[in-house]
């Protein structure tokens, strides 16, 4: 993902916050209270400024969208690492473990 795609999702993301919290009725500064964080935290958030997952976290439960964090899970992991087991760091398989001979 390039850094315009993940600016104009900070964005949209921060839009939809906006909207929610200006439906509800509840300044930045009310929000900023309520979530326990600073009010440059909600705008930069809103704007797309960049937030901390903290930040992020706060102002949702604070608007009662928890739910929204529940669209953050990452899907469910195919990728066994025990399956590396036996390879080396070319990725093939090993064959049997060398026998150390003693040399007479």
């Amino acid at each position: 993902m390039s850094e315009r795609e993940v600016r104009r999702l900070e964005a949209d993301f921060g839009g939809r916050v906006r909207r929610v919290r200006i439906a509800n009725g509840v300044s930045q500064e009310e929000l900023a209270r309520k979530a326990n964080v600073s009010r440059t935290a909600v705008g930069n958030l809103e704007t797309g400024a960049g937030s901390s997952l903290s930040t992020v976290v706060k102002v949702l439960r604070a608007l009662d969208r928890g739910e929204w964090l529940l669209t953050l899970t990452a899907p469910a992991e195919t990728f066994n690492p025990l399956d590396l087991l036996g390879r080396d760091r070319g990725g093939q398989p090993k064959g049997p473990p060398r026998v150390k001979r003693s040399r007479v």
